[in-house]
């Protein structure tokens, strides 16, 4: 997770676009939000209703 997390940062500094990408667990939601720009839940995913509130509530947009 860290070593992805470092990749899109340094991709999102390097090339300077927003940066996307998915998220699968809750627990995944604050590390990613500090780096992407938006949140990508996947489309099984979006059934888990704790997934979808908790990245809402990230401040980051969120692609369902």
């Amino acid at each position: 997770m860290e070593e992805g997390l470092d990749a899109l940062r340094q991709v999102k500094d390097e090339v300077g676009v927003p940066v996307l990408t998915d998220i699968h667990d809750v627990s995944q939601v604050g590390p990613v939000a500090e780096v992407a720009d938006i949140l990508q839940i996947p489309a099984f995913l979006s059934r888990q209703t704790d997934l979808v509130l908790a990245a809402a509530q990230s401040g980051r947009a969120v692609n369902i």
